[in-house]
C-alpha cells in the first residue's frame, strides 16, 4: 500500500482527545492532503471523475446503536453538523442540531489501482469511563480497486480501522496471508461492499470501530443501515429494530477540510 494512503487512513481516523484544538486537527488534515494528493477530479487520462468513482463503490453501512448513551451519538454526520468548523464544541452540540447523514471520501491512484478512503465521523464517542469519552471520532475504510479496463474497475481488497487496529478483507483467493493476515470475506449489497460500525461503549466491539459486515444481528437488536442511493443527507427518525430502517447519505470530498483549514 502506498505510504501516503496508509498515512491518510491513519492520521485522519486517529481518535482525538477531548481537549485537542481544532487548529491541531486542521493542521493534520492539511499536512495529509498535501502528502496524499487528495483531488476532487481525476489524474490519469482514462480515469473517471473521482466523485463518480467514490459514488460507485460507496459502502453500505451497518451502524450498530446503543440506548446506553443515546442512540443519536451513534449517527453518522458531517464535521460541521452544527454550522461551524469549531471542533471544541461538538460534544456539547451533538444533541442540539440535526445529525444529517454524511460520509467523507478521498481517492488516490497508481497506474494499476485506485485507493478510495471512506471516513466516518461521529461527534461524540461515549463510554462508561472517562478514557472512552471524547469528541470528534473519525474512523474509516480503504477500498482497493483494480483498473481492469472497465469504467470503474473491480474490487480487490478492503482495509478497515477499529481504533488502532487494522483489518483486511478480500474475496480474492490469490490474496494470501503474509506480514498480516486476511481477516475475512466481503459481503456485497448490489455491488457495494458492506461495512459494520460498532456502537458507543467499551470493549472490542464498541467505540465506532469499523469492520466488514459479517451478516450478524445488531447488538441488542438495535441498528440502522446507511445505504447510498441518491446522495441525500437524512436524519434517522427511528433506530429501533435489527437493521430495519435504511437511510441515504451524502458523500463529501475531503477537500472541504482543506478549504476550512485555509
Amino acid at each position: 500500500m502506498p505510504f501516503s494512503t496508509r498515512l491518510l487512513s491513519t492520521i485522519l481516523t486517529k481518535e482525538r482527545a477531548h481537549e485537542k484544538s481544532i487548529q491541531d486537527f486542521f493542521s493534520l488534515v492539511l499536512t495529509t492532503v498535501l502528502l496524499s494528493g487528495i483531488c476532487a477530479g481525476s489524474v490519469g487520462p482514462d480515469s473517471p471523475d473521482y466523485s463518480e468513482l467514490a459514488a460507485v463503490w460507496t459502502p453500505t453501512i451497518y451502524q450498530d446503536v446503543t440506548t446506553s448513551y443515546d442512540v443519536r451519538a451513534d449517527f453518522l454526520t458531517r464535521f460541521d453538523f452544527d454550522g461551524d468548523w469549531a471542533g471544541g464544541n461538538n460534544w456539547e452540540n451533538t444533541f442540539s442540531y440535526p445529525l444529517t447523514s454524511a460520509v467523507y471520501y478521498s481517492v488516490q491512484e497508481t497506474e494499476t489501482h485506485y485507493f478510495i478512503n471512506y471516513f466516518f465521523f461521529h461527534p461524540r464517542d461515549d463510554g462508561p469511563i472517562s478514557a472512552e469519552k471524547h469528541e470528534n471520532d473519525f474512523e474509516g475504510a480503504l477500498f482497493v480497486i483494480k483498473k481492469d479496463g472497465t469504467p470503474y474497475g473491480s474490487f480487490v481488497l478492503m482495509e478497515t480501522q477499529a481504533h488502532n487496529h487494522f483489518y483486511q478483507y478480500s474475496n480474492d483467493s490469490s490474496i494470501i496471508d503474509r506480514s498480516d493476515d486476511i481477516d475475512g470475506a466481503v459481503i456485497f449489497d448490489n455491488g457495494h461492499p458492506c461495512v459494520y460500525i460498532s456502537p458507543n461503549g467499551i470493549g472490542t466491539n464498541a467505540g465506532h470501530g469499523v469492520r466488514a459486515y459479517d451478516g450478524s444481528a445488531a447488538q441488542g437488536d438495535d441498528g440502522i443501515i446507511y445505504r447510498y442511493t441518491d446522495g441525500l443527507s437524512m436524519v434517522p427518525e427511528n433506530a429501533s429494530g435489527n437493521y430495519e430502517y435504511v437511510y441515504d447519505y451524502e458523500l463529501i470530498s475531503m477537500d472541504v477540510f482543506l478549504g476550512a483549514a485555509l
